[in-house]
């Protein structure tokens, strides 16, 4: 594996660097192979660049209905997703679901993955009706405990929760995670299936104010998140802030802190200590330092993060103001609390 690997990784540094006779003489799977690595590595412009050699290779060859061929328009698909450009990616994910029915037939998982996909597509442009009959397809096309069945009940459960019916949604992400879980022996992959399910059933807790079970929901997530992707991993981090908030709501700050806390090594680790994440999570602390009236770390928690947010502008415009206002309001408290300050010495002018 270790070999395939290293080969692998040539083969996307010789076409990611535009050789592209080198290109014409790999196979459609091969190419297709290439640009799933460089889309996993993030580099998105030579994915797509790979991608459409694939598909154009497979075309031009008269094999327009291979599978490699069908996999590579999800994937060109998937990265016009990724880029904000849904109403293409539906277009590219609509003729890989034609070829896939064509090639494999309805019930095919490749085709079943399609319409989920599709689905999902639907959803991000609010064509909810679209996507519910999508996922209805994909379920009535796969068995009953097919993790195509658990991927189109996540989609359907996404609808219901936007619809504002949270007891339905819990039902349909439950069934989902039963069937992720069975299925999780074989295919440990399913891991991040599970976490984000966990996260999407905790959510709903938080919303009804059940923070014990919507807690005990993010730790799961997270046990699922670290072993795949590391402790500081964006993932993780993102879970640990969501997890601090409902403790805070559920009135256990201390908790919250803790995880405030990793979540802002996690960022600080993974990005530098100018992250803005970082800094949202610093004016967070602040948040909480304050209610506890610990003004000293409060006003040290949103000075850092006022000089991140300073440095993003214009993209953190909103962030900013709303840090900028509390460490004002926190130096205005303090100044009264003290009783001692130009500030403090200002208010007692006004009020004279």
């Amino acid at each position: 594996m270790k070999n395939v690997s290293i080969i692998m990784l040539a083969m996307c540094t010789v076409i990611y660097a535009g050789s592209v006779p080198f290109a014409q003489e790999t196979s459609c799977a091969g190419l297709y192979s290439v640009a799933d690595a460089l889309y996993k590595q993030g580099k998105w412009s030579a994915a797509n660049q790979v991608g459409r050699h694939a598909l154009t290779k497979a075309q031009s060859s008269g094999a327009p209905y291979e599978s490699r061929a069908i996999k590579s328009m999800v994937l060109l698909a998937d990265l016009k997703r990724d880029q904000g450009k849904p109403a293409e990616a539906r277009i590219l994910c609509s003729a890989a679901r034609d070829a896939a029915t064509k090639r494999f037939g309805p019930n095919h998982p490749v085709t079943i993955n399609t319409l989920i996909k599709l689905g999902d597509l639907a959803r991000r442009q609010a064509d909810d009706e679209t996507a519910r009959g999508l996922y209805i397809s994909a379920m009535e096309a796969a068995r009953g405990d097919d993790i195509d069945v658990a991927s189109a009940l996540v989609g359907l459960a996404g609808l219901y929760k936007k619809e504002g019916r949270p007891e339905p949604a819990e039902d349909l992400y439950r069934r989902a995670l039963e069937v992720y879980e069975t299925t999780r022996k074989y295919r440990p992959y399913l891991d991040e299936n599970i976490a984000q399910t966990c996260c999407d059933l905790a959510g709903i807790n938080r919303e009804r104010g059940d923070y014990a079970h919507a807690s005990q929901d993010y730790r799961k997530a997270l046990a699922k998140f670290e072993p795949a992707d590391g402790a500081n991993s964006a993932r993780s981090a993102d879970t640990r802030v969501i997890l601090g908030d409902t403790y805070l709501d559920w009135g256990k700050p201390a908790r919250a802190e803790r995880q405030y806390r990793k979540a802002l090594a996690a960022y600080e680790s993974l990005r530098g200590s100018g992250d803005v994440k970082a800094a949202i999570t610093l004016k967070r602390l602040g948040d909480l330092y304050l209610a506890k009236g610990n003004y000293p770390k409060a006003e040290r928690s949103y000075t850092q993060a006022v000089a991140v947010l300073k440095s993003c502008m214009p993209t953190c415009d909103d962030t900013l103001s709303a840090a900028l206002k509390a460490l004002a309001d926190l130096k205005l408290k303090r100044a009264v609390s003290e009783k001692k300050g130009p500030l403090y010495e200002a208010v007692l002018a006004i009020l004279q």
